[in-house]
Parts: C-alpha cells; structure tokens; sequence
C-alpha cells in the first residue's frame, strides 16, 4: 500500500518516536478534507490519522484542532483522540485515531435513506457542542468569524461587481455576533463519517469562540449547494 503523496520526514520522526517497533505498512488517503497534508497511516496493529503542515497558518489549524480535541474529551460527540502533536523547526504534525465509519459525502452521493438520519444526529452533536463551555485557549484566540471574514475578504474580489456588497454586508455581520458559543465551523457533509450512525465529527481546525448561527449558516448553505431540500433542514 502506497501513497503517491510524498510523506514529510517528520511524519515518520513523530511515528517512529509514538509507536516505536510497530511496523509501517503503508499510508493511503483520507476523503473529504482539503486543509492540510492528512494520510491514513496503516500500521501492522492499527490505522492512525495523520495532519502534518508547513505554512504557518495551517500549522496554527493544526494546533486548535489538537487542543479542540483533547478539551472536548468525554463529551457525548464522536471525536478522534489525540496520541500526539510534534513541533518540529518546519512542520506541525498531529497524530489521530481513525474512526470508523465511511465519509458523508458518500452517504450523499448514494441517495441513502440514512441522509435523515445523519443529519438529525449531527444537529444533537452541534447543540451539545454549542453549550459546552468555551476553552480557554478558544476565547484567546482570534473568533472564528473574524478568522473567516479576514479569509474571504481577499476572494471578494474576484466575484461579479453586484455580489460584492452583498457578501462584504453580509461577512461584516458574521464578525460582528457575540463569541458565545463553542462552535465546530465546518459542519458539512464533507467532514461527517457514517456507519448506520454518526462515527465522527471530523476536522476541527476552525473549531472556536463564535455564534451558533455561524455554525447554522454554513450548514444551511452547504444543504443548499447540494440540492437536499427544506426537509432535510
């Protein structure tokens, strides 16, 4: 098993120094993440999620979505466990568990039943998770809208003339809700496993301070650009 993405040097440090004597059978790729260098890692005893970034951006993802996870530890919502986050001169590189469960977009794609379902559970994870108490490492860091406002500002640009008030009315508005809730950011299909159940809230890197209504929002957009429905909402 093989990956034809090259595999950072560091990746193979952080798992040498982890799980030492565990023999390396290979890495294979993850679906539905776009953020950051992520590959499965097949070890001869079990499977590992691997993040690793060099930019320094995506290495400060990498780090909210290890403290996200640890400080979420033992709530009702089906997260991965950290085993380890290395700093290296270049790169961040996180170790995961991997879940099980195959990615909601497959779930989408095959027209399955399940697509209730999977919603239904995902809206009692993000109500959980909206009144879990804020960390302290997210009320220090810059709020999630104010990160996606500054994210986007340098795209607005590139749109027709007469979306362009109308996406900066509407990014001004995001930024300014109260940061009050312990928000996901990025609850889409996309980052959902499902098997029979919800296995896995995935990629936490924009997980922070924010409103609910932020979390409300993305999801009701994405619902709209894949055609599924007022139902479904």
């Amino acid at each position: 098993m093989t990956s034809k993405t090259p595999i950072p040097n560091a990746v193979y440090h952080s798992l040498q120094r982890h799980f030492p004597g565990q023999r390396l059978l290979g890495f294979e790729p993850t679906t539905g993440g776009f953020s950051n260098w992520t590959q499965r890692a097949i070890l001869a005893d079990q499977q590992l999620i691997i993040k690793a970034a060099t930019k320094p951006h995506k290495r400060i993802d990498i780090r909210r979505e290890a403290s996200t996870l640890q400080n979420l530890l033992g709530a009702d919502i089906p997260i991965a466990t950290v085993y380890a986050l290395d700093e290296y001169e270049d790169w961040t590189v996180a170790l995961l568990s991997s879940l099980p469960g195959r990615n909601g977009l497959f779930v989408l794609e095959q027209q399955s039943p399940s697509i209730s379902a999977l919603y239904q559970q995902l809206a009692r994870h993000l109500a959980q998770l909206h009144a879990h108490p804020i960390p302290q490492h997210a009320l220090l860091s810059e709020p999630i809208a104010q990160r996606a406002s500054a994210a986007f500002s340098d795209c607005i640009q590139l749109l027709p003339t007469d979306m362009i008030a109308t996406l900066t009315d509407g990014l001004h508005a995001m930024a300014e809700l109260p940061a009050i809730h312990f928000i996901h950011g990025d609850p889409g299909a996309h980052n959902l496993l499902w098997d029979n159940r919800l296995t896995g809230l995935l990629d936490w890197e924009w997980a922070g301070a924010g409103h609910a209504l932020l979390d409300l929002a993305w999801l009701k957009w994405t619902l709209r650009f894949r055609n599924l429905g007022e139902a479904v909402w």
